[in-house]
């Protein structure tokens, strides 16, 4: 099975994958479309916000 961790440059994992893949190339698919989404909005809860 295979799975990916996706880590900021600090090192830091900011995703995993939800789900484990039997294929590698399935697995280097959902790579692909994450890295892919760096230009897509992100959501965070306001309660969030303010505790930071």
């Amino acid at each position: 099975m295979w799975r990916w961790t996706y880590e900021a440059s600090n090192g830091k994992t900011i995703a995993v994958s939800s789900e484990s893949y039997s294929n590698k190339s399935d697995c280097q698919r959902g790579i692909d479309i994450m890295k892919a989404s760096d230009t897509s909005p992100m959501w965070m809860p306001t309660a969030d916000l303010r505790a930071a």
